[in-house]
């Protein structure tokens, strides 16, 4: 059941979450107030928020609070639904979809949580004794929280903002009574600022647009996908609503999404192609040859394990997935081609491009 929101006070401040998060790193608080933010936006796409770390971290009780702000439920955390169409049900019920404890995550469920978070629906029979159907139509924010990542799926990488906790020390460690008390007195003014900053990114929504158009021609990566996210907040950012200076948002989330898209290197596939591409300036043929070589190489004990793709369908399947992190992260640059007999892949060395590197970040903001 839905419960009420806390009763917004005027003269609060969004440094008051600093005291629920269990990081000192400030980029870390950006990201966590950015997403809470996007959480209010108007519609859809809506960030994807990924609390990982140890046991004893803190990161579900954070979580917990988190939702206290703009969507207070009964169940403030709930476990990963058995069944497709689960997802959309809760998500028609819930605004924020929190799950805790996740472990792994199927294709099929990763690719849900995507169409969730950037707006989809599922149309399914609305009693089993008749032929009418229900449509639900739904776009969420959503929180995963977990010991390790579960983002192994390039789309759903490619959407996610990754906090992860260490365990807490001993000078840091509250019990929930402590702290449930002090939340019940801070969140008031914690949602008066952060009602202040919707306002703000309302009015100056456009003027960000301007803003990050040229803001993104001085990173040096290519343009991030949750480009609205990024102008709601710098919006708020351009509105003094946000304690710090415009742009900072967009910076540590590209910084985020790099760091991110680095575990792209942990992928059996991508790892296997990167070592087979060690020595060449390029190649190609078929998946099937290219299946072949790996395995004729010897040097890639990984393509003995279960998990690795046997058949040259469910590998080319994959690699269309990993094209665009392989390409950003280890400078392999994935083509498809078309003869008259047959469909080729073309695989080309470009050097790992500098924009991955995360001391590009480090100083002074790139805008």
């Amino acid at each position: 059941a839905l419960c009420a929101l806390p009763e917004p006070q005027r003269g609060g401040s969004l440094e008051l979450l600093r005291h629920y998060l269990p990081s000192e790193r400030n980029e870390d608080f950006i990201l966590a107030v950015g997403c809470l933010l996007a959480a209010l936006m108007p519609k859809g796409p809506y960030p994807l928020l990924e609390i990982t770390g140890d046991a004893n971290s803190g990161k579900s009780t954070f979580a917990r609070f988190l939702r206290r702000l703009v969507d207070p439920h009964m169940l403030e955390l709930s476990h990963l639904p058995g069944e497709a169409r689960d997802f959309f049900i809760a998500a028609e019920n819930m605004w924020i979809l929190v799950f805790d404890n996740v472990s792994a995550l199927n294709q099929q469920f990763s690719d849900i949580l995507c169409q969730i978070a950037t707006t989809g629906g599922v149309v399914a029979r609305k009693l089993y004794t008749n032929r009418d159907v229900v449509v639900i139509f739904v776009a969420r924010p959503i929180i995963l929280v977990g010991i390790s990542s579960v983002a192994d799926a390039p789309d759903l990488r490619d959407r996610v903002i990754r906090l992860e906790f260490r365990e807490l020390g001993k000078d840091k460690v509250k019990t929930m009574v402590a702290l449930e008390t002090t939340f019940q007195v801070d969140a008031p003014k914690i949602l008066g600022a952060l009602c202040d900053a919707v306002s703000a990114a309302l009015r100056h929504y456009s003027e960000a647009e301007a803003f990050l158009q040229q803001a993104l021609k001085t990173l040096p990566v290519s343009p991030p996908r949750m480009l609205d996210v990024i102008q709601w907040v710098t919006a708020a950012e351009l509105g003094d609503a946000l304690p710090w200076k415009p742009g900072e948002f967009l910076r540590a989330y590209v910084q985020n999404r790099m760091e991110t898209a680095g575990d792209v290197l942990n992928d059996l596939v991508a790892s296997a192609i990167v070592k087979f591409m060690e020595n060449k300036p390029s190649w190609e043929g078929s998946v099937k040859d290219l299946l072949e070589e790996i395995e004729r190489t010897g040097a890639f004990p990984l393509v003995a394990t279960k998990t690795f793709p046997k058949e040259p369908r469910v590998l080319g399947k994959v690699l269309r997935r990993l094209a665009p992190e392989l390409r950003r992260v280890a400078g392999i640059d994935v083509e498809w081609k078309r003869t008259e007999s047959a469909r080729l892949v073309s695989l080309s060395r470009q050097g790992v491009p500098e924009d991955v590197s995360p001391s590009l970040f480090q100083g002074d903001a790139p805008i």
